[in-house]
């Protein structure tokens, strides 16, 4: 990495970085200190955050499941018994030119051409 690029994505020189970052977490270490929060909570509390957000998922993943159960529970039987009232055996085709059996047009036809 050239310096320019390490400049450029730092923000500045490397050692002018370095001190403000040096001076800004004494600021912060010091307001920490002031307020009695230690890192190893802020660590820990994190990790806690990860505990809950992974078992709440889970959670949230079995409460999901269930209710796509309930709602199958209804649907499937009400689908089924349409499929089966809809159902009215093998059709006969259509002629090539979709011409109905009845003479009239169907509406898949060009109506310039119905008119012939």
């Amino acid at each position: 990495m050239s310096d320019s690029t390490a400049t450029r994505f730092l923000g500045g020189s490397p050692s002018a970085v370095l001190v403000r970052l040096v001076v800004v977490s004494l600021i912060v270490g010091a307001l920490m200190s002031w307020l009695g929060i230690d890192a190893f909570d802020i660590v820990d509390e994190i990790q806690r955050g990860f505990s809950h957000l992974y078992g709440t998922g889970f959670a949230a993943l079995r409460g999901l499941g269930g209710t796509v159960l309930a709602g199958a529970a209804v649907v499937v039987p009400v689908w089924l018994v349409l499929r089966v009232l809809s159902w009215r055996g093998p059709q006969a085709r259509l002629a090539p030119d979709d011409a109905r059996r009845d003479g009239a047009p169907s509406r898949w036809t060009n109506p310039e051409r119905a008119r012939d």
